[in-house]
């Protein structure tokens, strides 16, 4: 019957979450480490001054290529709280992972 039409199931395309491995403070900067992982195309990176990331203070994103980065510029005896996740481009469109756990860190 060419009234029928054939769908066919689309494969879910998801994206593994990552988490960190390290995280070394310095003065006003911070270098953060995490475990790579395969077929993303890189990594968004936030940090925050409230738990909740209402307001961010610093946001990066990073190639697929990197497991660290340091972020500089970080103001002194301030917490920050920071979380990663991965992301893959797929026809144009970004599918990310569920952000990490949340990391608290103080500058010196």
């Amino acid at each position: 019957d060419p009234s029928i039409e054939v769908i066919e199931d689309e494969e879910e395309i998801t994206v593994e979450p990552t988490k960190f491995t390290k995280v070394k403070v310095g003065a006003k900067k911070c270098k953060f480490t995490w475990k790579k992982l395969k077929d993303v195309d890189g990594y968004d990176l936030q940090l925050s001054t409230t738990r909740n990331f209402k307001k961010i203070a610093k946001s990066a994103k990073v190639s697929k290529k990197a497991s660290s980065v340091t972020v500089k510029k970080l103001k002194k005896k301030t917490t920050y709280y920071v979380r990663i996740r991965a992301y893959k481009v797929v026809d144009g469109e970004k599918i990310t992972s569920d952000w990490s756990s949340v990391k608290k860190v103080t500058i010196k």
